[in-house]
């Protein structure tokens, strides 16, 4: 992989969601001081939010998808129903709804079904990412949106209270360009992690298509060293996102 993606600094990491798709490392050192987490991405899986939650009782949980809305609940469960009656498995799946409504309508955590835009609109099913950046608030985003991250991507400067970071990197291969710009146009954003998806395939050269990265704003952030190892290692917390496929190393 090209070079710019390896970690430049060491620092304690936790795991929040699953130890498959869905959970992230993100540094231990922001944890208390987040004020605000800011999710782009749902579906099926809140693990993350709910595992930071746990970790932060302060915390106040902003989730925003729009695709996840009562349409989506009844052809989930609609299938879930006849998996289960088809191979008697997946019985948890038939019950997901109840669970996100049992997360969702927690004090202080909420899903908002509008699709996050790079530009300001008077659409009521859209909010920009400069209007959420006008939380005055310690923010922590984890963003998930297929694709769409590259369209939003350049809109995070926006946010000055920005502690870090988790984002899913999709076709990496034909993007890797605006990432490297961003990256040195933000330079207080650090690399803190990286991760292969074993769920987005490999390039021609065996590299990962899709990445997660976890990023510290070290201007905010001092709990952290400068990586002086070029060595790249496999975090131990790491899992694969799909345990029946095979992992993707990591090789710079």
């Amino acid at each position: 992989m090209k070079k710019f993606y390896k970690p430049q600094i060491n620092v304690k990491l936790v795991r929040f969601g699953n130890n498959w798709d869905g959970g992230y490392l993100i540094p231990a050192c922001i944890v208390d001081r987040t004020e605000y987490l800011i999710s782009f991405g749902v579906g099926y899986d809140w693990s993350f939010e709910k595992d930071f939650k746990a970790a932060n009782k302060n915390l106040r949980v902003f989730c925003y998808d729009h695709t996840v809305t009562r349409r989506f609940w009844y052809k989930y469960t609609i299938i879930a129903f006849f998996d289960f009656i088809k191979n008697f498995r997946q019985k948890k799946k038939i019950l997901k709804y109840f669970e996100y409504k049992n997360f969702f309508n927690n004090r202080d955590v909420f899903h908002f079904k509008k699709k996050v835009t790079a530009q300001e609109s008077n659409n009521s099913k859209e909010i920009s990412l400069k209007t959420l950046s006008k939380i005055d608030k310690y923010i922590f985003l984890k963003i998930d949106i297929d694709n769409d991250e590259w369209r939003i991507l350049h809109q995070l400067k926006y946010f000055k209270k920005l502690l870090g970071l988790v984002i899913e990197l999709h076709n990496i291969d034909l993007h890797f360009k605006l990432l490297r710009n961003f990256l040195k146009k933000n330079n207080n954003l650090k690399i803190a992690h990286i991760h292969a998806n074993n769920m987005g395939g490999i390039s021609i050269n065996k590299d990962p298509l899709v990445i997660e990265l976890t990023l510290l704003n070290t201007n905010l952030c001092k709990n952290y060293q400068i990586r002086k190892n070029k060595l790249y290692k496999k975090h131990k917390l790491d899992f694969k996102n799909d345990k029946f496929r095979k992992d993707i190393n990591i090789r710079f």
